[in-house]
């Protein structure tokens, strides 16, 4: 017999990575495959707080944020429904280790957690398409997106219950990819 916290996990995924490799459109594909309805992290934030994660940054700076993102988090692990959660880039950042050990702890507990990542060459190619966009804050220039991708990536593998790699891969084919390799390790079908 599997305990509640396990039983949650199986009935929770969340997609991990850094801005730009795709997750919100695996979770699109992968969604329909799973008959989960995908959340955003991110969507679901602006709608509670009612503006956009720019906006909240440039009015009240990152820390804030990053502890919505915790209240916001918790909020769907306790929920009693299945979930395909595609996270925010620095899901697992916080002002302090207590803040990022608390969203890693959740999602330990909650979530069956992919690690979805490219090259980072690929990533910075999107991310300079996608920075010219007032939706997101700006992460700066090449350098310190490289800093950024340096310091996350212990913490995806390190979160992660399974790690694919999407490279060059394009979105439906990197959904069945990562739904192949879910399959192997988990019961989902």
């Amino acid at each position: 017999m599997t305990n509640v916290a396990e039983k949650k996990k199986t009935e929770k995924i969340a997609l991990i990575g850094f801005r730009g490799v795709g997750k919100s459109t695996l979770a699109g594909h992968m969604g329909r495959e799973l008959s989960l309805q995908p959340v955003s992290l991110d969507e679901y934030i602006e709608s509670r707080e009612k503006c956009s994660i720019a906006e909240m940054v440039q009015a009240h700076g990152w820390n804030h944020f990053r502890d919505l993102e915790l209240k916001y988090l918790r909020e769907l692990s306790e929920k009693d429904e299945s979930t395909l959660l595609d996270t925010g880039g620095g899901v697992l950042e916080g002002h302090d280790k207590t803040l990022s050990q608390e969203k890693k702890e959740i999602l330990e507990k909650y979530f069956f957690s992919i690690y979805v990542y490219m090259d980072d060459e690929k990533i910075l190619e999107r991310l300079e398409k996608a920075e010219r966009s007032a939706h997101r804050p700006v992460l700066g220039g090449e350098e310190s997106i490289r800093q950024i991708l340096t310091r996350r990536k212990p913490w995806y593998i390190e979160s992660a219950d399974l790690s694919v790699d999407i490279s060059s891969m394009s979105p439906p084919d990197a959904a069945r990819k990562i739904l192949d390799a879910l399959k192997k390790v988990r019961a989902y079908a």
